[in-house]
């Protein structure tokens, strides 16, 4: 019995530290997105003072306002959900199936052609800009949504959580589907698709977030104002009201964060089972 005592108690005791050591590494992480909502919230009055407040006194959403009636705040949103929204249906779409014939078929050079997929990670962002852009003007789509989406709708770390899910897949059912004469996209439709939902929920989450917060590659492409999305709108606040409004500063970059924030609050636990069974596998 005493034993037994002795094990929770040293349970508990490593898990209450184990609990702290978390609480003591997020307090970094979380404390400055609590601080630019705060602020976002804050009259001018009250912004200067110390030490901080956490919490308004007086909360105003003067800043909110100013953000959508000077700053056309709504026109970017569209923008940027229109941009998110394409992407991520044809990548989607595009990774998952790259990913199933990774996963399930065999054809020559698969293996080298799936590590040069994997040797494109390597490659910096950066380093492909100007050759990408080149690429479009000679396509003429610089200054429009095409430029912004046909180059990312593939991504080689995607594909590669796809292909680890999709190793999963019994062979046998995509066996059986062919006696039942289904045909070889139907089984990516019919059997792949249905069997890793949560990875593509993952996979659609991260593309989505990593496209929303784009600012690069927008920056590089876009030339009319009216096309741009949140991420380079914000990015430009300060150019365009020729002072620092910190409440304005904080009120976008707060509205930039709110939709994922509650994207992920409602998804994370598929989120974080499509992630960990894509790296198990």
């Amino acid at each position: 019995m005493a034993t037994i005592t002795e094990g929770v108690n040293r349970w508990s005791f490593s898990s209450l530290l184990l609990y702290l050591l978390v609480v003591l590494m997020a307090i970094p992480m979380v404390y400055p997105f609590v601080y630019t909502i705060s602020t976002s919230f804050l009259p001018v009055s009250e912004m200067f003072k110390f030490p901080p407040q956490i919490i308004p006194h007086r909360p105003t959403i003067e800043h909110y306002i100013k953000l959508i009636k000077e700053q056309n705040i709504l026109l970017y949103t569209f923008n940027t959900i229109f941009w998110v929204v394409t992407s991520l249906v044809l990548t989607t779409f595009f990774n998952s199936l790259a990913g199933f014939v990774f996963a399930k078929y065999e054809f020559r050079y698969k293996k080298e052609l799936f590590a040069f997929l994997l040797g494109t990670m390597m490659v910096p962002t950066t380093a492909m800009l100007v050759p990408s852009y080149l690429v479009l003007l000679k396509l003429r789509m610089v200054n429009n949504y095409w430029g912004l989406i046909i180059p990312g709708i593939t991504s080689a770390f995607n594909i590669f959580m796809m292909r680890q899910y999709m190793l999963s897949i019994p062979t046998e059912l995509m066996d059986a589907a062919r006696t039942d004469g289904c045909s070889e996209f139907g089984l990516y439709w019919r059997v792949g698709i249905p069997l890793s939902k949560p990875i593509l929920g993952t996979s659609a989450l991260l593309h989505a977030m990593g496209t929303w917060n784009e600012y690069m590659w927008p920056a590089v492409i876009l030339r009319s104002e009216n096309l741009y999305p949140l991420a380079v709108k914000v990015a430009n606040l300060n150019d365009i009201v020729h002072r620092t409004d910190f409440g304005l500063l904080a009120a976008a970059a707060a509205w930039m964060t709110f939709p994922f924030l509650l994207l992920f609050i409602i998804f994370n636990r598929q989120f974080i089972e499509g992630f960990t069974n894509s790296i198990t596998e």
